[in-house]
């Protein structure tokens, strides 16, 4: 039976490992909206006709890949939004 014997030096080099897996930016690597308009374009050729006929008709969307994006934006413009208010709110309590 063989057995792998850990040096010091090859235990700190686990460790190391370890330490920048769990400190990696999870954002950093995160999609970009290029990425999400390809997996749109890839979702738009997997539909059934039926199914982007209703898309069509419900939402007035005629690709997945121009909307791929919406989460995205909603949610940065969620966020200017509360720093705004938050600002306009912290200057009415000084008048």
């Amino acid at each position: 039976m063989n057995q792998i014997l850990l040096t010091r030096g090859s235990n700190k080099l686990i460790w190391l490992v370890f330490s920048l897996v769990l400190g990696w930016p999870v954002h950093g690597s995160a999609w970009g909206p290029e990425a999400h308009r390809i997996v749109g374009l890839i979702a738009d050729q997997h539909l059934q006709p039926e199914v982007r006929k209703r898309i069509k008709q419900d939402f007035n969307i005629t690709s997945l890949a121009n909307v791929a994006n919406w989460a995205d934006r909603v949610r940065d413009k969620s966020r200017r939004a509360r720093g705004i208010m938050r600002t306009f709110l912290k200057a009415r309590e000084l008048m």
